[in-house]
């Protein structure tokens, strides 16, 4: 009788084992699911940590570019202001001797008036007075000399400048080469500015030197400097773009969570803000 229980008993028993056979593999399938979503989880913020880490790299050397553009900006508005002094002087040294040269004319056509006077005086006593047979004429004066000719020689500035056109050139090639693909959009945009400032610099010291090389002419006061063309000597081509480069890294350090005091933008340290960071 107990045999003939266990065998009615024993289906049952079956049943449960099977079904805590399926549990404990259900479990380690759940187990080992939610096991390699996690680590999926891990692995992408990993990623994402990784690419957040070369994106702010790779903004730390686009900043270094920055600095060394605002270097070869910089040398290249001295050169230009150089220029400029130097086209100063040139006006004032021509205003000089014009002024100069008027006053020197002036004394000269009241000389004349005074010796016309009195020679014409002269000639009216002669007619009047037949007693009077001596007349007594003056000598017109000589024209008076020219004033010193003015001497202009930019030769020193145009080398000086074109020394700095090459180190323009060469960082034009530099950033081009690092303006390189990156899944970071915003940091590709800012070395597009910035690529953009570099080549517009470019342009404007080519423009400058070519203006420079012919700015001089020769005229009665000797070498002088053409009004018109030294009027086109202006050097801020730059400035537009290189806001840009300013504005999109302020805003990708924000983003960023970066501390913006370890950069020289606007709003943090600006150590020089003589370096046109100013600009946003």
């Amino acid at each position: 009788m107990k045999l003939m229980n266990r065998q009615v008993e024993h289906p049952y028993l079956d049943v449960m084992a099977l079904l805590l056979v399926i549990v404990v593999i259900g479990g380690s399938i759940f187990g080992f699911t939610r096991f390699r979503a996690v680590e999926v989880a891990k692995q992408a913020l990993a990623d994402k940590q990784k690419l957040r880490s070369i994106s702010i790299g790779r903004f730390d050397s686009l900043m270094t570019l920055r600095e060394e553009f605002l270097a070869v900006s910089s040398r290249t508005d001295s050169a230009l202001s150089a220029v400029g002094d130097k086209v100063i002087s040139a006006v004032g040294a021509k205003q000089a001797w014009d002024q100069e040269y008027d006053d020197n004319m002036a004394t000269f056509q009241e000389q004349v008036a005074a010796v016309k006077a009195h020679n014409d005086a002269e000639d009216a006593r002669y007619r009047s007075d037949p007693r009077y047979r001596q007349r007594d004429y003056w000598t017109l004066p000589s024209p008076p000399a020219a004033p010193a000719a003015i001497a202009v020689d930019f030769s020193p500035e145009i080398i000086r400048l074109e020394t700095e056109s090459a180190s323009v050139k060469q960082y034009v090639t530099k950033v081009r080469a690092a303006q390189d693909k990156y899944s970071n959009a915003d940091v590709n945009q800012i070395y597009a500015a910035l690529r953009r400032s570099a080549e517009e610099m470019d342009s404007a010291v080519d423009r400058d030197l070519d203006i420079l090389r012919d700015v001089v002419t020769v005229g009665k006061e000797g070498q002088v400097v053409s009004a018109i063309k030294a009027d086109m000597l202006k050097y801020d081509a730059e400035d537009a773009s290189l806001a840009i480069v300013n504005s999109k890294a302020v805003a990708f350090v924000k983003a960023q969570g970066l501390d913006i005091k370890d950069y020289d933008l606007p709003g943090g340290s600006d150590a020089n803000p003589a370096d046109k960071s100013r600009l946003l």
